[in-house]
């Protein structure tokens, strides 16, 4: 099983390099690898690959393997604020890292729970569209992928009431 070559610092140094990271992106990734090197999950599903932030605090924080799932980047109309040159260059350096523990699907969410078998995961972390109805149909499609003792993770999706809503649909 293949570790890293970079440690944590160079990774953030890595990102800094192509998208200008601020205090609280670096917390951010520092968040994802902290909270999964303690649980040590073995199997990770992430819908919403972005930046690779989160992809990498869970393969630099486990030994588990990763599946992302996001959107193809060219039929893309959102960016974000970074440009698709440097989002591509993250994926590759994860890719090339972590080659035998992550896939990347760029099918989007539906087409991949469709047409993709995959194994049950231990941790699921939804980071795709951040609004009720996106993160209600992403999580309607995922919930049985997670183990019944697995971890799930929603990401800019914290008011109380909004999670307890998705329980209740």
């Amino acid at each position: 099983m293949a570790t890293s070559r970079k440690c944590e610092k160079e990774w953030i140094d890595f990102f800094q390099s192509i998208y200008q990271m601020h205090q609280n992106d670096i917390d951010y990734l520092m968040w994802h690898y902290e909270t999964i090197k303690h649980f040590q999950p073995k199997q990770g599903l992430e819908l919403g690959f972005g930046w690779g932030f989160s992809a990498v605090g869970f393969l630099l924080g486990s030994k588990g393997n990763l599946i992302s799932v996001d959107v193809d980047w060219e039929k893309q109309q959102y960016h974000g604020d970074i440009p698709i040159n440097n989002q591509e260059k993250a994926e590759t350096e994860i890719k090339n890292e972590f080659a035998d523990r992550f896939s990347l699907y760029r099918t989007g969410v539906q087409k991949f729970f469709q047409n993709v078998k995959h194994p049950k995961a231990d941790w699921l972390y939804i980071d795709t569209a951040h609004d009720h109805i996106s993160v209600f149909r992403d999580f309607t499609l995922s919930i049985d992928s997670l183990k019944d003792d697995g971890i799930l993770c929603l990401d800019d999706y914290y008011r109380l009431h909004a999670v307890i809503d998705l329980y209740d649909e």
